[in-house]
């Protein structure tokens, strides 16, 4: 595991913040459902009973729900600078799997509930893109076919860059996606 991977145990990152490092927050539970809604794709048919469906093979966005606490006490000051740091979309990587990480961002306002002995409890629900997505790869090649290794499971945007550090002209490069299920 590399070291830039690595997360503190019931820990979360968004964007470059870890948020136990920065606010002691620690997860208690996180809910995310196996995956997103399938956005129906129907038609109501005056005098018919029921709906045509058109087939549907496109995702709504997927709510992640972190369930934290904060054993420290807290303070106004404190409210603030967490909502400030939290206002952004941005990526989104539990320490169960530091290796992916959603984009999303927070809609809703959390409610913060203080608990017995200082400290607080706070449910942040992140709006997030449909899929997972993966560290960026950086792979160097020499011969002019190129066979990525493709880890994904849904059509996701894919962006492949090219760059030639070599001294000469290259050309008839080749890259074939597939999608190797186990």
């Amino acid at each position: 595991m590399s070291e830039e991977s690595y997360m503190t145990h019931n820990s979360f990152k968004f964007g470059s913040l870890d948020m136990w490092d920065e606010w002691e927050l620690r997860v208690l539970d996180v809910v995310d459902y196996l995956k997103p809604r399938l956005r129906s794709k129907k038609k109501q048919i005056p005098e018919r009973d029921g709906s045509y469906d058109f087939g549907a093979e496109y995702y709504d966005e997927r709510v992640l729900s972190l369930k934290c606490i904060r054993m420290s006490d807290i303070t106004r000051h404190f409210q603030h600078e967490l909502a400030y740091a939290l206002a952004e979309k941005s990526q989104i990587r539990l320490y169960d799997d530091p290796s992916k990480y959603y984009v999303g961002r927070i809609y809703s306002e959390p409610e913060l509930q203080p608990i017995r002995n200082g400290g607080l409890q706070v449910t942040l629900e992140f709006t997030c893109e449909p899929f997972l997505r993966g560290l960026a790869v950086t792979e160097s090649f020499s011969n002019m076919v190129y066979l990525p290794d493709y880890h994904g499971t849904r059509r996701t945007p894919t962006v492949i860059t090219i760059k030639n550090t070599g001294n000469t002209a290259i050309s008839g490069i080749r890259i074939i996606m597939q999608n190797k299920r186990s």
